[in-house]
C-alpha cells in the first residue's frame, strides 16, 4: 500500500497558504500548514513529513537557519517557496540546504511534480513504515497485518515512535506503562513486549523492536502516528 506524502506548508500570508493547501490536496497530498516555523516546530515529530514547503521570509523568524538544521538532522525534501526571484537569494537558499526554489506565482502542477520527485528519491515507498493509530489503538505493519494494542502496549510504542531509532530507556518505558516506582528487577515491561512481538504472525516481518543491554528498547524503522 503506497502512503500519501505528507507535506507541511509554512507561509505567513493567509491568501497564498490556505488556497495552496487546498490545491495541493487535489493533487493528493495530505498537507499541514502553519503561519510561523514556530508553529510548526510543535508538530512536525507527530506528522513526520516527506516534503517541507517553506517560505524564505518570515517575520521574527530565520528560514535559512531552519534550513540548515533541518538538512543536517532529516532526509525530508526542502523546496523553498517565495517571492524573492534574484539569482543571490536562489543561491543562498540552496546552499542553506533548499532541494529545490519556486518563486511565486507558483504553478501547482510542476510544484506537485517536484514534490513526487524529491519524495521518491529521498524517502521511497521501499522504505518499511509502520502506523501507530491512535484513534483505535492499533499497530500496522508494512505489509498492512493489524494488530490491536491493550493500553500498556500502545503507551510503549508511542513511547518508542516518539524517538524512533534511539533508545529509550527502560525507566521511561516503565514509566509509560502507568507505574511510578521503577525497580530493576521488574520484568513486566519485557513481559509486555513479548507479548506485542508474539501478536505479529508474519515471519518475515516481525515487530522491529530490539533490546538494548542495559538500556533499554529502540523500534529499529520508521513510525507514522494517526492522531485522535
Amino acid at each position: 500500500m503506497i502512503q500519501a506524502i505528507r507535506v507541511i506548508l509554512v507561509d505567513d500570508e493567509d491568501d497564498f497558504r490556505q488556497p495552496m493547501r487546498r490545491l495541493l490536496e487535489r493533487e493528493g497530498f495530505v498537507v499541514f500548514d502553519f503561519p510561523s516555523i514556530k508553529s510548526m516546530n510543535e508538530d512536525i515529530r507527530e506528522i513526520d513529513p516527506d516534503v517541507i514547503l517553506l517560505d524564505k521570509i518570515l517575520p521574527g523568524e530565520h528560514s535559512l537557519d531552519t534550513l540548515k538544521k533541518l538538512r543536517a538532522e532529516t532526509r525530508i525534501g526542502l523546496i523553498m517557496v517565495t517571492g524573492c526571484k534574484s539569482s543571490d537569494e536562489r543561491i543562498e537558499g540552496l546552499e542553506s540546504g533548499a532541494d529545490a526554489y519556486v518563486t511565486k506565482p507558483v504553478d501547482v502542477r510542476e510544484l506537485s511534480v517536484l514534490i513526487r520527485s524529491l519524495k521518491e528519491r529521498l524517502r521511497p515507498d521501499g522504505v518499511d513504515e509502520w502506523v501507530l493509530n491512535e484513534k483505535d489503538w492499533t499497530l500496522t505493519s508494512p505489509q498492512q497485518e493489524i494488530v490491536n494494542l491493550t493500553g500498556t502496549e500502545f503507551n510503549i510504542v508511542a513511547a518508542l515512535s516518539r524517538l524512533q531509532g534511539e533508545t529509550v530507556s527502560r525507566e521511561n518505558l516503565y514509566n509509560e506503562t502507568g507505574k511510578r516506582m521503577f525497580d530493576v528487577e521488574d520484568r513486566s515491561l519485557d513481559v509486555s513486549i513479548s507479548r506485542l512481538r508474539a501478536k505479529f504472525k508474519n515471519p518475515d516481518k516481525p515487530l522491529p523492536v530490539k533490546s538494548v543491554r542495559n538500556m533499554g528498547y529502540v523500534f529499529l524503522e520508521r513510525v507514522s502516528l494517526i492522531k485522535a
